[in-house]
């Protein structure tokens, strides 16, 4: 997608390999007053694959790759895909309530979600992490604030990034994170989407109710309230 962004008009000269924003519009970066007033859906979606610059892109593979990589050694790839486009979807919702004149790109609403699915894990598991090793605790938050003040150091260099569309990932990324935390220490990986269902719990049918209360509720404000 980042090859289709430059090649469909000139690249600009703000940054190394930076695509023209009319490439970025047309291929689907954030507009809240395209997605409510033209009905254009798949702009809460599309910006995940679109990066305002080669440095942009980077980053935020470096950080996908780096957080990516151990969420999926225990979720499984359905549950981390999930995660990732929920998370994403949220965070560009959450941008477009908060702030609807903005435009922007990035992966970075997924990465946030992955952070906070992390934060989630932590204080769910925090007396069995710490069991046999307490400086398991002291490693995984380490490592998440690390992660925090990477992505935000991003959001405040680059153009067209929105950080509040970072905290509503984050945001979406907690709420999910006890909606299938403990079903995932529970069970194998492997588990396909109905024996991930079938063997929920009570926090976890809390947490997706939480969920998509909590999404639907941006959704209504959105469409009824903000005026773009």
């Amino acid at each position: 997608m980042f090859i289709i962004s430059l090649w469909l008009f000139t690249i600009v000269n703000t940054e190394f390999l930076a695509p023209n924003p009319k490439a970025l519009d047309t291929l689907g970066w954030k507009d809240a007053r395209k997605i409510k007033k033209h009905t254009q859906i798949w702009r809460f979606i599309t910006p995940v694959f679109l990066h305002a610059s080669f440095v942009h892109l980077c980053l935020n593979l470096l950080s996908t790759i780096v957080i990516g990589s151990g969420l999926e050694n225990g979720l499984g790839s359905w549950k981390l895909a999930t995660l990732y486009f929920v998370s994403s979807f949220g965070g560009v919702l959450f941008s477009c309530t908060f702030n609807p004149l903005s435009y922007s790109v990035g992966a970075s609403t997924a990465i946030f979600g992955m952070i906070g699915y992390y934060i989630a894990y932590l204080c769910i598991n925090w007396t069995r992490i710490g069991e046999n090793n307490p400086m398991q605790r002291f490693t995984l938050i380490i490592f998440i604030v690390l992660i925090l003040l990477f992505n935000i150091q991003i959001g405040m260099t680059e153009a067209n990034v929105d950080n509040l569309g970072h905290l509503g990932g984050l945001i979406v990324g907690i709420i999910m994170g006890f909606a299938i935390a403990e079903n995932d220490d529970r069970n194998e990986r492997s588990q396909g989407f109905l024996d991930f269902f079938k063997n929920t719990n009570y926090k976890n049918k809390c947490g997706i109710i939480f969920l998509f209360s909590y999404l639907l509720t941006f959704i209504l404000i959105f469409y009824l309230l903000i005026d773009v």
